[in-house]
């Protein structure tokens, strides 16, 4: 489901109209009803692609879960004890598009173009944590640590290229190529010790709570186009144009809270 979000020059929202032209002079009733259907179906011939008219609803955020944890429960081991969860999550994409365009004759035209797009998203909620206790006992061992880490990556190549000849006493060729990528790391990552009453207590290391996002995005946008018209009269015209957006977003956290901690070194 798409929303139309589109703005009008002075940023006001714009509105989207449905086509209901008159009818041209000497329209035949077959022309009237192919004109008729084409006007019903508007919707359906619109560029839902381009981000600055459209906004897609109706697929949320739904993060993938990497967790460790020990939940309402009491802990004695005799030696360390380590609750780590770690995300590598990771996308390593490529896209291309390319078109050729050749003519010839007396006159020859030429049309190419080739269009490339793609969006990556890594969304994530990497938790480690020990949270409350049981029967009056909390959690005690050698030494601890808590570490929540994500090295989550995304790797996008997106190219297009597009070549248009025309060979003729008169020869015209158009060539136009684009390239289009969006790539987003959006996670959560977290490392806590939470309500844990009783103590958390290490004997003879350290107590350590840890979080670490180490994303990454190596992104590659890139297109090119050529025309070539040769002849008696020749032209060529040929564009090209990239557009890549590429953003980390997301939180980290490392906390204790309401919870009593005794490090035999540090609290880190």
């Amino acid at each position: 489901v798409y929303k139309f979000i589109g703005k009008n020059d002075d940023g006001s929202n714009a509105t989207l109209t449905r086509p209901n032209g008159p009818a041209p002079s000497g329209e035949t009733a077959s022309q009237r009803a192919n004109r008729q259907a084409e006007e019903a179906n508007w919707l359906t011939r619109l560029n839902y692609n381009d981000k600055s008219q459209w906004e897609l609803v109706n697929v949320g955020r739904s993060a993938a879960q990497v967790q460790a944890y020990v939940l309402d429960s009491n802990v004695d081991a005799t030696g360390a004890l380590t609750v780590d969860a770690l995300s590598n999550q990771s996308i390593n994409a490529v896209v291309f598009a390319g078109s050729v365009a050749l003519s010839g004759g007396l006159v020859g035209v030429s049309i190419s173009g080739a269009g490339a797009g793609s969006e990556n998203r890594i969304a994530t909620q990497v938790q480690a944590y020990i949270q409350g206790d049981k029967d009056g006992k909390g959690v005690a061992a050698d030494s601890i640590r808590v570490k929540a880490q994500d090295t989550s990556g995304i790797r996008s190549f997106t190219g297009a290229a597009s070549v248009a000849a025309a060979l003729g006493a008169v020869g015209a060729s158009l060539s136009v190529g684009v390239g289009i990528a969006f790539n987003i790391v959006d996670n959560t990552v977290a490392g806590f010790v939470k309500n844990v009453d009783a103590g958390v207590t290490s004997r003879n290391g350290d107590i350590e709570i840890k979080a670490d996002e180490s994303a990454t995005v190596d992104a590659i946008a890139g297109a090119a186009s050529a025309a070539v018209g040769l002849g008696l009269v020749g032209a060529g015209i040929s564009g090209a144009g990239v557009y890549a957006s590429n953003r980390i977003l997301g939180s980290v956290e490392a906390f204790g809270d309401n919870s009593i901690f005794a490090s035999a070194r540090d609290l880190i």
